[in-house]
């Protein structure tokens, strides 16, 4: 059973975007005790949202996005108001044992196989919240349009969401991931499958903490679209933070490429994209 405990917060930014903070709780499935956390009977994941203000926006595509260890999804508030500028509903879950805030501290690496089906809680969570009309949800996104953005150690949770038997589902749309630790996949089974959901692949060519190698050794795993090596890219810069910062534009642009084609039905728009002068100086690969 999933419910909805209450509602953190609620604002309306002056930037003309709308905030919320929710706390879902899946009392179908325990949290094990990892670390200084104790283990629990229900599994309780935070939910951030934003999107654009106004009315007759029930096709707006969903676009979820999953922290990496030590993640928060304040730290995608940057990067994902500049997706609901271009007319995505985002949000960003907490996962229980992995966020910056809990208390498992590495040891919290031990509950992968349990974050896809945060995943698909949330989706499930966001799915009723939708059809409710006494919900802010109501009728703000399309439910059945989904697009999936994974960094480091979520790019792992969503590659086993969408590409390993244990956890397969049907619902993502399209699926972006930055930074993957593809040594990782082996807590889902014995390896990805090939066919999957339409797939980008980024990773920065600096990246300190998961090297590039892994992302190419699962771009030959699998049916990948297109896979973009960032020259000057390290691991986290691209995603999270705020400021001007080049590398986040840059990955932006790759997944609004990806999302408008496959989302939105805007045929060659990621092509246009890997054609844009902006990737000169990093490496494009397309299927």
């Amino acid at each position: 059973m999933i419910a909805l405990v209450g509602m953190l917060a609620c604002s309306a930014s002056q930037d003309g975007f709308e905030f919320e903070e929710r706390l879902i709780v899946d009392s179908s499935r325990p949290l094990e005790e990892f670390g200084a956390q104790p283990a629990s009977d229900a599994r309780e994941i935070l939910l951030y949202t934003w999107s654009g203000s106004g009315e007759d926006v029930a096709d707006r595509p969903l676009v979820l996005i999953a922290h990496g260890v030590d993640g928060h999804p304040d730290k995608f508030q940057t990067f994902a108001t500049e997706l609901t500028d271009r007319g995505y509903f985002v949000g960003a879950i907490a996962f229980p044992s992995t966020n910056r805030d809990a208390l498992a501290g590495y040891a919290g690496l031990g509950d992968l196989p349990n974050q896809p089906g945060d995943l698909a809680a949330t989706v499930d969570y966001l799915s009723a919240a939708v059809t409710d009309r006494s919900d802010s949800f109501y009728r703000r996104f399309d439910p059945e349009t989904i697009g999936v953005i994974g960094h480091s150690l979520g790019a792992a949770t969503v590659m086993g969401w969408t590409r390993f038997d244990c956890c397969r589902t049907d619902r993502a749309d399209a699926v972006v991931l930055l930074s993957t630790p593809q040594t990782l996949g082996v807590v889902f089974g014995e390896g990805p499958d090939a066919i999957g959901p339409p797939t980008l692949l980024a990773h920065g060519l600096d990246d300190q903490t998961v090297t590039w190698e892994e992302t190419q050794t699962f771009a030959a795993e699998i049916d990948e679209l297109a896979t973009v090596y960032l020259t000057g890219v390290g691991h986290s810069e691209a995603i999270e933070g705020g400021g001007d910062q080049p590398a986040r534009e840059h990955f932006r642009t790759l997944v609004d490429g990806l999302f408008r084609e496959q989302l939105l039905g805007e045929e060659g728009a990621l092509s246009e994209v890997l054609a844009d002068s902006m990737y000169v100086d990093d490496e494009v690969q397309v299927d």
